[in-house]
């Protein structure tokens, strides 16, 4: 576990994995991600810095300054992770129904 957070400790794994996270979603979602940085934390998890997500229109749907999200039970086994904290610095949520749509973003 050590070794791990050590790795993503540096800064050109974590440009990596951000390119790749934001870019894996934003063709998933077929709309646009950005993600600034990340960082691992023992006390608060996975920590995602400067994340936008915009909606088909192009509108933001969600920022946040900071992401935070602290896992619990993980089976690797089952594939599943367990949540037991989720938290937002500075967010913005922005639910709109667009002209000639009838439901939200």
């Amino acid at each position: 576990m050590i070794t791990i957070y050590l790795i993503f400790r540096s800064d050109v794994v974590q440009t990596l994995a951000v390119h790749l996270a934001a870019d894996y979603f934003s063709k998933a979602l077929k709309t646009e991600i950005r993600i600034s940085g990340f960082g691992l934390s023992f006390k608060n998890g996975l920590l995602i810095e400067g994340i936008s997500v915009r909606d088909l229109q192009h509108e933001i749907l969600f920022s946040a300054n900071t992401l935070g999200v602290r896992p619990g039970q993980i089976s690797l086994k089952n594939h599943h992770v367990n949540i037991n904290q989720v938290f937002i610095e500075k967010g913005n949520i922005q639910l709109i129904t667009h002209r000639g749509d009838s439901v939200l973003n």
